[in-house]
């Protein structure tokens, strides 16, 4: 089951998030799969991408969020961030991660992101 959607800001490719704990990034014109990313921990809750469209977040159940490099050229198939104990990730602005707990502990400003 699909539990996430987001869309690229051009509105060419579309990103789902399933129970199955994977990710899927499509082309919105023709409807084709353009990648899968698998290996994560715990059901898809979130998708996001970054405003270039370059870079998709997906947080996961478990409170981690991953980073993933989708752009055209690299379709990465191993995460280029992974951050801990983060409930969520809203949204991309200006390139930077926003949080969305709060707390610093929760989801430190440190974490390592692109």
């Amino acid at each position: 089951n699909v539990r996430a959607v987001a869309f690229s800001r051009d509105g060419q490719r579309l990103a789902t998030g399933s129970e199955d704990r994977t990710a899927r990034v499509w082309e919105v014109s023709s409807g084709w799969l353009l990648t899968t990313l698998e290996g994560h921990r715990g059901n898809v809750r979130a998708v996001a991408f970054s405003p270039d469209g370059q870079r998709l977040t997906i947080t996961h159940r478990d409170e981690t969020a991953r980073v993933w490099d989708v752009s055209p050229e690299i379709r990465s198939k191993e995460a280029i961030a992974e951050l801990v104990r983060c409930k969520a990730l809203w949204r991309f602005n200006e390139g930077r991660l926003l949080r969305a707990d709060p707390d610093p502990t929760t989801c430190p400003p440190r974490s390592p992101a692109p």
